[in-house]
């Protein structure tokens, strides 16, 4: 008998999860302590004359004889998505999303930021920034490969706003073609003089996402200029002008991506957000993303650890989480964070024992990227080489199978016997380098935080069940793709 599981451990319970079927049970201590052991004397059937542990033998022989604890099956891996559909979604429908690197420059040398050259696999920042003549070509190409009725083009660094000038010409230039085409501009908020807050109000298919590092006092931290000064009093000055000059424009179209270390920072966040006048009225919920400590070179995990010292280390948030739902509280940035990061565990298909790899994106259905050089890329974070071609090439629709078929290839080999393989969220770019090379040692770093964090997710899902059963009803509503 071959399975794949892992067993974990609440404050309260033990537990078991088994990779194939997805289920989780409840087991005993016996269980949990000596579960290598039972399992190969029941695959060696010498478990017969085992009589000190026969009740924990006829408990797991149960499970497996209905069908909720599954031996590893043999068939080989599927993809999480149909093929024939997909391609024909890419065919006819097309891209959505155009996301289009303005320029590597940025005005601001934030302590953690990807592009500040502690990441190998990513750029560093740069002195290039985009032509007209790529820019509109960049356009033109997402529009002979773009049938989608709903179309986003999203304006991407460094910081966009160097190159204001091109972005309102590019504006200008997508709305001749298409009126109801969406802006997205993704900013710093540093440059947001009132010629550029009068060009946003002005312009109502335009939303701005501006970044902030958690709450005042770490932002200014972090998030500096190239000499080292505060950002922080600068953009606040900038949005609440924005506010004062146009109030819905701000409400409606204005966007916040709080950049934090760790979840033990999302109780004073919550009291920054709810104190602070820029954020009051804002009618978008915030997006809440977490600096990356797993790959760098040792430089922003210092920074976590210095910073993070404050804090103590013996609380854990899922508590302060289980007491917000008990009191109905859903409104509440710890809440929002605690329902994204279960909501995968909470609706994960149970049952199907079959090796389905666990879904990631479709490649350029949702998002498609191009570089300062006219480099076409599957999203921002991914480059893969230049192995999608350029602007002035048609699309490499033949590309798209090599990347499935070298993604399907790595994983059907490496995630074989994982308990975590249903439930993984790793995308192409942990396996791949910026030159499109296969990175085992990374792949293996990655994969092994990855497990980590999906152990630490199923610890705080049981806690939460275990405080009570329909806690997590609200998830039960979550739209999973759209």
């Amino acid at each position: 008998m071959d399975f794949k599981y892992i067993v974990f451990c609440t404050e309260n319970g033990r537990y078991l999860f088994d990779g194939v079927s997805c289920n989780i049970f409840s087991v005993n201590d016996t269980i949990y302590q000596h579960h290598t052991n039972l399992l190969n004397q029941l695959s060696n059937g010498s478990y017969k004359q085992d009589t000190q542990h026969q009740e924990q033998y006829e408990e797991i022989l149960s499970m497996i004889k209905n069908g909720y604890f599954v031996e590893n099956p043999t068939s080989p891996f599927t993809y999480w998505f149909d093929v024939d559909e997909y391609k024909n979604e890419l065919q006819y429908q097309g891209m959505r999303h155009l996301m289009i690197g303005m320029t590597e420059k940025c005005n601001m040398r934030c302590k953690y930021c990807v592009y500040g050259g502690h990441y190998k696999n990513e750029r560093i920042h740069g002195t290039h920034s985009i032509s007209t003549s790529i820019l509109f070509k960049a356009i033109d190409y997402f529009f002979s490969n773009s049938r989608c009725p709903e179309k986003v083009i999203n304006f991407y660094g460094g910081e966009p706003f160097l190159t204001f000038p091109m972005i309102k010409e590019a504006v200008r230039y997508v709305q001749q073609r298409d009126p109801s085409a969406t802006f997205y501009i993704t900013t710093n908020g540093t440059l947001l003089n009132r010629t550029v807050a009068e060009w946003f109000a002005s312009n109502k298919t335009i939303h701005l996402y501006i970044s902030i590092a958690g709450t005042s006092e770490m932002h200014d931290q972090f998030r500096v200029f190239s000499d080292g000064a505060p950002t922080f009093p600068i953009i606040r000055d900038n949005l609440l002008m924005l506010k004062a000059l146009d109030t819905q424009a701000y409400t409606e179209r204005v966007h916040i991506v709080f950049n934090i270390f760790d979840e033990l920072q999302l109780e004073e966040l919550q009291e920054f957000y709810e104190s602070d006048e820029i954020f009051k009225g804002l009618r978008n919920e915030p997006e809440i993303t977490f600096i990356d400590c797993a790959e760098d070179d040792g430089t922003v995990q210092t920074l976590y650890d210095t910073f993070m010292q404050k804090y103590s280390q013996n609380v854990s948030p899922i508590y302060r989480y289980i007491e917000l739902l008990q009191q109905g509280i859903h409104d509440h940035l710890l809440v929002r964070h605690y329902d994204k990061k279960l909501l995968p565990i909470h609706r994960r298909i149970v049952n199907e024992n079959k090796n389905t790899l666990s879904g990631v994106c479709r490649p350029f259905i949702n998002k498609m990227f191009v570089d300062v050089d006219g480099n076409v890329h599957v999203c921002e974070n991914f480059t893969f080489g230049n192995t999608f071609g350029t602007v002035n090439e048609h699309f490499k629709e033949s590309m798209v199978d090599e990347l499935l078929s070298r993604y399907m290839k790595y994983r059907s080999t490496s995630c074989k016997s994982c308990w975590a393989a249903k439930i993984c969220s790793l995308c192409y770019r942990d396996l791949f380098d910026r030159s499109a090379q296969l990175d085992q040692e990374r792949a293996k770093l990655l994969c092994n935080y990855e497990r980590q964090q999906k152990q630490q997710t199923l610890v705080e899902y049981c806690t939460v069940m275990e405080a009570g059963v329909h806690l997590l009803d609200h998830l039960n509503d979550y739209v999973l793709f759209a």
